[in-house]
């Protein structure tokens, strides 16, 4: 315990009380550090996918001649100045290395590598932001999904604080896209927030020319000479569609594009960066790109070594602790060093025990394997059923059941074309015509829950009809009323994990219903909120995720297990063994269960539940307590893990 506390103390020490001084050494924070999702630069990607499929739909209009003689004019127009360029400015535009792909994926954005880099173009972000970390990965996104650049268009940023961000992927000598004309020969750096009229912190200039020296000295430029910057010209008087001008390797936007960027105040403070070192970059010489020559940035490696060394829940109750933090400070520059901690956690976790999907090509149990769900059909001595083109009117007689004269033990009526041998997703449905369940909130009625899938199943027991529905593990699991379209992402992930888990158990483990013909019910105070078609209609997000953790459940020590789950904590989740003496009130029987089937059930801290009255038994997952989570981009393994200790997600 002691170590640990060493451990803890050293972190948080680290990451809580630094501040980004000019005399510090320079540490440029790593994408890795700061969460960049780098799936969002692969052409396969998901956002990737979907931008495709958005070109394909325009694709299928024909351009009228106008717009095509546009297109054909503006291609001309970039040929144009791409052979200018390249044939009067060879030098400033040669490309020394390429790359399509990382790993197996295809990039979005080629990865270019310029011989030399020549100049330093300064930006200002313009907006302002309270959340450092968060706009970078959302301007991230912007760049490179919403404006379809693959990348961040800068290579790095300074934050409020004077923090440096690496940016753009790849490191050094990579071509961003930060000055149009102007991107193969330099390198962009943003600066955070709007200087129109204030200038930047001392803190930020120190971090801008602690940046700009190393970069001046890494590229080998010297500042006192003159650069080649070309911008478009819109001028009549213009003999071309580019003008070329000779300025400071070290410039502001304005002096490459037609902007007001970095503002008045960050500009006069360039002019004044640019004086300071022009004597320290006197006498320099370009440094030509070498494969070898590239510096990767890097973590640091002191606190990665630590946090790789905690165990898996250890790991989360950390991480519990900044997120406590981050909400309780109000110090922008110490959330800021906590969020970073955050994403370095985050990272290490889903290394070391994060689900990875494996190369098994087992046949997909949600595809083939059935669950019997008992209906909460009214007691009643009549049911009417449809199925295709034919309807079924239905009555109780003694202990079986009467159709049109005909007396039947059991009745299955299934849906047409949905047999053993035919599982297609188009099949048709089998609907109660007798069961009126309409949603309270829906007051046009445009909703029935009483519309099935695969096969309805009829018996009676005891003089009293029941009802239930045979059908696929997955449309069971697409059909749960557990969670909705607007609850956050990585929230449903967890109950459709956790519900398909707990489903499993009583197909396989156990016998919920001892005696009976069914695993479980559509009753949620005895088994899980099963509404039936209807659910999937309006809730089209829970049925793709469904199909994206296909076959996911959680074990532990290998072995599936019962999840257990509710609604919501009064701050804090309950231990089986605290829940079984406040139900039994027996010491030992309460010990030996915990020990051997419920070692995973311990009680946790559930602060996002504090204040509230606890609404279920309190045991496991914490439904107010994964929605926090998920809405601070906790993953659905890391809550699971969370809340049923050092348990982990596995493919059947």
């Amino acid at each position: 315990m002691l170590k640990l506390f060493i451990v803890f103390v050293f972190i948080f020490l680290h990451f809580s009380g630094i501040a980004f001084a000019e005399g510090e050494e320079l540490h440029i924070i790593s994408r890795s550090e700061w969460g960049a999702d780098e799936s969002l630069r692969y052409y396969d990607g998901e956002a990737w996918l979907q931008i495709r499929e958005s070109w394909r739909n325009a694709w299928t209009s024909t351009p009228t001649a106008e717009e095509q003689q546009k297109q054909e004019e503006a291609r001309e127009k970039r040929k144009q100045i791409d052979t200018y360029l390249l044939e009067e400015y060879a030098g400033d535009n040669t490309l020394v290395e390429v790359t399509s792909e990382e790993g197996e994926h295809p990039l979005a954005w080629k990865i270019q590598k310029t011989q030399y880099v020549q100049g330093i173009v300064i930006h200002h972000t313009h907006s302002e932001y309270t959340d450092t970390i968060s706009w970078i990965q959302s301007i991230y996104r912007y760049h490179a999904i919403s404006r379809q650049w693959g990348d961040i268009g800068y290579n790095y940023i300074i934050g409020y604080d004077g923090e440096i961000y690496e940016w753009r992927a790849w490191g050094d000598y990579v071509v961003a896209a930060h000055s149009l004309r102007n991107n193969r020969s330099t390198v962009g750096i943003a600066v955070m927030g709007n200087y129109d009229e204030e200038p930047v912190s001392e803190a930020q200039y120190a971090a801008l020319k602690k940046l700009v020296t190393y970069l001046v000295k890494k590229y080998g430029i010297d500042v006192s000479k003159q650069y080649h910057y070309h911008k478009d010209c819109f001028w009549e008087s213009c003999d071309f569609y580019v003008e070329t001008r000779e300025d400071s390797p070290i410039v502001g936007h304005r002096d490459t594009g037609h902007t007001d960027c970095p503002g008045d105040e960050l500009y006069k403070q360039i002019a004044l960066l640019r004086q300071e070192l022009i004597p320290i970059t006197a006498g320099l010489a370009p440094v030509p790109y070498t494969a070898v020559s590239t510096t990767k940035v890097t973590s640091n490696s002191k606190i990665e070594g630590a946090l790789e060394k905690l165990p898996q829940y250890t790991l989360l109750k950390l991480l519990v602790q900044v997120e406590e933090q981050i909400d309780a400070t109000t110090d922008m520059s110490k959330k800021t060093r906590l969020l970073l901690l955050k994403n370095i956690i985050q990272k290490i976790y889903e290394e070391k025990f994060g689900f990875t999907e494996g190369d098994d090509k087992r046949t997909s149990s949600d595809d083939t394997e059935y669950i019997k769900i008992k209906l909460s059909y009214p007691e009643d001595d009549h049911i009417s059923i449809t199925s295709g083109n034919k309807t079924y009117d239905i009555q109780v007689a003694g202990d079986g059941l009467e159709v049109q004269w005909k007396k039947y033990r059991v009745l299955r009526v299934q849906s047409p074309e949905c047999r053993e041998w035919y599982r297609s997703t188009q099949c048709w449905f089998v609907q109660i015509n007798s069961w009126e369940r309409v949603p309270s909130w829906d007051t046009e009625k445009k909703y029935n829950d009483n519309t099935f899938r695969w096969e309805i199943i009829l018996y009676v027991v005891d003089g009293k009809l029941v009802v239930v529905n045979r059908l696929l593990l997955g449309d069971y699991l697409k059909w749960l009323g557990e969670v909705n379209d607007s609850t956050p992402k990585e929230k449903i992930k967890t109950i459709i994990v956790a519900a398909r888990t707990y489903a499993r158990w009583y197909m396989k483990e156990a016998r919920k219903f001892e005696g009976a013909y069914y695993d479980g019910s559509d009753n949620p105070d005895e088994f899980q909120r099963y509404l039936g078609r209807g659910l999937e209609l309006r809730t089209p997000l829970v049925s793709q995720i469904v199909a994206e953790t296909k076959d996911q459940v959680i074990t532990y020590e290998g072995k599936l297990i019962k999840p257990w789950y509710f609604s919501s904590s009064d701050g804090r989740t309950r231990s089986f063994y605290e829940y079984c003496i406040a139900n039994t009130g027996n010491v030992i029987s309460c010990q030996n269960q915990f020990k051997d089937n419920y070692p995973y059930l311990m009680g946790v801290k559930d602060l996002w539940g504090k204040g509230k009255t606890l609404s279920g038994h309190g045991v496991g997952i914490s439904g107010v307590g994964s929605t926090y989570l998920a809405s601070k981009n906790w993953t659905y393994d890391m809550i699971i893990s969370y809340y049923l200790r050092d348990t982990r997600i596995e493919s059947l």
